[in-house]
């Protein structure tokens, strides 16, 4: 909690929809360690995407495979947290190319160690 949070008066005239949205939180780093604890968020759109991309690990266009299934993700990552009228604010199509990149070379690093190599794909 901030310290203007701790001791301002609330005010009962603020606008609803602020109540979730918070500009000062890191929504991107959030929603990636929201996805690396969800097994749903894994399973269902990451996993796959990962088996796409272990066909040509190195490639530099490699983290496109990763782009819908992250905008699956913040669309359930909204849902979750009550930010659907904000997801398209906190996840435009930079921040998930940006977080896309981010998982395709993370990723990329758990292929070239040997990760998946007992993985049927």
């Amino acid at each position: 909690m901030r310290l203007m949070e701790l001791f301002s008066v609330p005010n009962a005239a603020d606008d609803e929809k602020h109540k979730k949205f918070d500009r000062d939180v890191d929504y991107i780093n959030d929603l990636k360690f929201w996805i690396d604890n969800s097994d749903k968020a894994l399973s269902n759109y990451i996993f796959p995407a990962v088996k796409h991309h272990y066909a040509y690990p190195d490639h530099p266009e490699s983290f496109t495979h990763y782009i819908e299934p992250l905008k699956k993700c913040a669309e359930e990552y909204c849902r979750e947290f009550d930010l659907m009228p904000y997801k398209e604010e906190i996840f435009n199509d930079e921040e998930i190319k940006k977080l896309a990149e981010r998982v395709a070379t993370e990723q990329t690093e758990h292929m070239h160690k040997g990760d998946y190599k007992n993985e049927t794909y």
